[in-house]
């Protein structure tokens, strides 16, 4: 279990990698949240990793869920 400051260090990265907002490569990134925050490298990754799965896998189920959208009358 991770600690909720892990968790949100997490979820900045993998927010900043999947907008694509950052220069840095992942793990430089992940470097230097480890390093503004203290957390270990690996550990910072890999609760950065689980929570990308997490999202991939909500994405996609809700992409199965959502229903068709409705085409709008002409006007």
């Amino acid at each position: 279990m991770y600690p909720p400051s892990m968790i949100a260090t997490g979820s900045i990265g993998a927010a900043v990698l999947g907008l694509g907002a950052c220069s840095m490569s992942a793990d430089e990134l992940t470097e230097l949240l480890a390093g503004i925050t203290g957390t270990e490298v690996d550990c910072l990754r890999a609760c950065q990793e689980q929570i990308e799965a997490a999202l991939r896998e909500s994405l996609r189920e809700a992409a199965q869920t959502a229903p068709s959208p409705v085409p709008k009358a002409p006007r």
